[in-house]
C-alpha cells in the first residue's frame, strides 16, 4: 500500500500498480479532480538554497530509510533482494551524482535539475528489474511533511523539483532514470 498526495491534498490508497503505470494513475486523478470543480492548489514549494550548509553524517541518516519490499510492492514486481551497509553508504557517498542526472520525463528544452540531492527526504527499496539488484529512490523535500514516511511509500502528485525518483546501481556506483514530477 503507498501513500499518494495530489493537488488538491487527496489521499489515496494505490495497490498493484507498476511504476509505468504511475503518469497514467495521475493523469486519472487529474481528470477526476477536474471533474470535481475548483480546487484550492498547494503553495509553491520553498526552493532548496542553492549553497545549504552541509548536512552531519547524524543529519543525513535522518533523511533516508531502507523501506521493506511489502511497503512497496508495486514497484518491487520482480523481486526484491536486501542490501547490505555497504551498498547503502556507497549510494549515499554517490548521491551528488543525481545533479548531473537529466530527468527523462522532460522536455531536453525545459532544463530542470536536482541540485542538492542530499537535502531530500529519501526512501529507499531494493528492487530487481532485468535480472540487476537496484535501489529505486523516492525522494521529497520538507514541504511535504508525511509523518509515516519512515513506515510507508510516500508518492506526490506535482510539486516539480520538490519530487524526484531515481534507480541507483551498487555495482557500478551509478544513478539511473531520474524523474522529477510535474507542476501543477
Amino acid at each position: 500500500m503507498a501513500l499518494l498526495i495530489g493537488t488538491a491534498a487527496l489521499v489515496w490508497s494505490v495497490a498493484n500498480i507498476y511504476p509505468d503505470q504511475i503518469f497514467s494513475a495521475y493523469l486519472e486523478t487529474r481528470r477526476w479532480v477536474a471533474a470535481a470543480g475548483p480546487i484550492q492548489k498547494l503553495p509553491t514549494p520553498t526552493p532548496i538554497p542553492s549553497d545549504p550548509m552541509p548536512l552531519s553524517k547524524e543529519e543525513s541518516s535522518t533523511r533516508f530509510v531502507l523501506l521493506p519490499a511489502k511497503a512497496a510492492k508495486w514497484i518491487a514486481k520482480s523481486g526484491t533482494w536486501q542490501p547490505t551497509k555497504m551498498d547503502i553508504d556507497g549510494l549515499e557517498a554517490s548521491l551528488r551524482q543525481v545533479s548531473s542526472l537529466r530527468a527523462e520525463n522532460w522536455p531536453a528544452n525545459m532544463p530542470i535539475a536536482i541540485d542538492h540531492p542530499e537535502q531530500y527526504f529519501r526512501q529507499y527499496i531494493a528492487v530487481i528489474r532485468k535480472g540487476r539488484k537496484l535501489i529505486y529512490i523516492n525522494a521529497f523535500c520538507h514541504d511535504f511533511p508525511v509523518s509515516c514516511w519512515r513506515q510507508q511509500l510516500v508518492l506526490i502528485n506535482d510539486g516539480g523539483s520538490c519530487c524526484w525518483q531515481a534507480l541507483y546501481d551498487p555495482v557500478k556506483s551509478e544513478f539511473s532514470a531520474l524523474r522529477i514530477n510535474g507542476v501543477a
